[in-house]
């Protein structure tokens, strides 16, 4: 059996905690060291970061200024100008072709009459042959009309100076929705000033006029009256007007011939309320 002496006893128990201590110690010293390469890593990939940002700033730091120099008030004021001749051109165009019977240029043989501002009304009905535009001619009239017009609103910028502004040619494409219209252009225009240089290109512009609902309405017309072409039948006028809700006026034009007038209060131009012409021939010119 064993025997320990009690002053042996301690000698032993004095190393193991010295040995315990000491692996203790060593531990310590390893997770602060683990600590401390933690530390050093988070302070690199910061620093990366920090460096990756100021190269996309310096990279892309040029066009952000471009940006900011664009919304200048000069240019906007440019392009607000622009708008608003677009706009008053199109609303031109809206009412040309209203008194026209949905025409720019109205075709040869048109109603020359003075009830119309523009004194040439197009045929609807003409030798028995219904002659109504399709809804896409209409639409290229209207284009045509902001196309040709639209620069004598703009007047070469002549307002604007200090600035030098150049334009390129006029694209214009319309559509003819139930209750407005939509022009879409195509200008470009570059404003420089200061050796800065700004461009704009694209505008939309809508009219709240129901052209067609109105185009509709004439259609639904002509189509009744080749049923009958030597005459005007009034029950189906009645009927259309009621179940459009708008109005239908008609007005002899000498000769056989009637010119028909669809008025919608719900569309106002000009502080008035919208008109549509076209002329019904029932003879021989």
């Amino acid at each position: 059996m064993w025997s320990i002496n009690p002053k042996d006893l301690v000698i032993i128990t004095n190393f193991y905690k010295l040995s315990f201590t000491n692996q203790f110690m060593k531990k310590r010293n390893c997770i602060c060291n683990h600590r401390k390469i933690g530390q050093v890593s988070i302070f690199i990939v910061l620093g990366v970061m920090i460096i990756f940002g100021v190269a996309i700033f310096l990279f892309f730091g040029g066009d952000l200024l471009k940006n900011i120099k664009v919304s200048s008030s000069e240019a906007k004021a440019v392009h607000d100008f622009t708008q608003d001749c677009i706009k008053q051109t199109g609303i031109e165009a809206i009412y040309q072709v209203g008194q026209t019977g949905g025409y720019y240029v109205t075709p040869k043989e048109s109603y020359i009459t003075d009830f119309s501002s523009e004194n040439n009304i197009a045929y609807y009905l003409l030798n028995g042959e219904n002659l109504i535009p399709s809804k896409g001619k209409v639409q290229e009239e209207l284009s045509q009309y902001v196309d040709e017009f639209t620069s004598s609103c703009i007047d070469d910028f002549y307002n604007f100076e200090g600035i030098q502004i150049s334009a390129g040619e006029i694209q214009t494409k319309t559509k003819i929705e139930e209750d407005k219209v939509i022009f879409d252009v195509f200008y470009p225009i570059k404003i420089t000033k200061e050796d800065r240089t700004y461009s704009y290109k694209d505008f939309r512009i809508e009219v709240p006029v129901r052209l067609g609902y109105i185009y509709d309405t004439a259609y639904e017309i002509m189509e009744s009256q080749m049923e009958k072409t030597d005459a005007i039948c009034i029950s189906c006028l009645k009927r259309i007007s009621d179940e459009k809700g708008i109005s239908v006026n008609m007005f002899e034009g000498g000769n056989k011939n009637v010119i028909f007038g669809i008025r919608d209060e719900k569309s106002k131009i000009y502080d008035g309320a919208y008109m549509f012409y076209f002329v019904n021939n029932y003879g021989a010119v």
